[in-house]
């Protein structure tokens, strides 16, 4: 796959080219802490824009992100992109397994490698999805869809390959659109999410 995007202001102008609703990112305080079993936890505190409520769009075309650390994309109806976010290689390498696919860019026409080992994969946006942890029944593998975002730009090595989402594997979806069937229909990414102890949201709205 031939076209790169990288470096946050190339990203911002990439996403809102493609209809995303993006929005600012000040600063990511990244911590890890080991837990009893000796399982590293990582938490992401953001300092934002509050992301539920901004025009998103608009903000991104009038306003600039020099004193940002990134941005972000609401995922969703909002942006028209339903994502998968991988957050290890072995997550990546079981879903490939699973279901039989080969190399990421041959069943994803936009992806992003976010650092060594973590994806962002970005397909055309289905409303049956919903947004949850351990998407698939796959460890570190989230789907990100209505009341989720992602964050880009964070890491130097944040890449995004390609040129527009595409569909999901056939396989794929049809597995996502029964595992959403079966989950409640009030759990949502900003109750799991905005609201979680480990999870903590700190907004700055201009």
């Amino acid at each position: 796959m031939s076209q790169t995007t990288q470096g946050l202001p190339a990203l911002v102008r990439k996403f809102v080219k493609l209809g995303c609703a993006v929005f600012k990112v000040y600063s990511i305080d990244i911590q890890q802490k080991e837990d009893d079993n000796g399982t590293i936890k990582i938490t992401k505190i953001p300092k934002m824009e509050k992301w539920q409520s901004v025009p998103y769009r608009q903000m991104a075309e009038l306003r600039d992100f020099d004193q940002c650390q990134a941005g972000g994309v609401r995922t969703g109806k909002d942006s028209d992109v339903t994502v998968l976010d991988f957050d290890s290689e072995t997550a990546l390498i079981t879903f490939t397994h699973k279901y039989g696919l080969g190399p990421i860019d041959e069943w994803c026409s936009l992806y992003a490698i976010t650092r060594p080992g973590h994806y962002h994969c970005y397909f055309q946006y289905n409303e049956e999805i919903k947004t949850t942890v351990k998407a698939l029944g796959i460890p570190n593998l989230d789907s990100r869809n209505d009341g989720g975002c992602i964050f880009f730009g964070h890491y130097d090595s944040y890449v995004l390959y390609g040129t527009e989402p595409g569909k999901l594997p056939e396989s794929v979806l049809n597995d996502l659109m029964i595992e959403a069937a079966s989950q409640s229909a009030d759990v949502e990414y900003n109750i799991t999410v905005d609201r979680a102890p480990n999870y903590k949201l700190r907004y700055l709205v201009e």
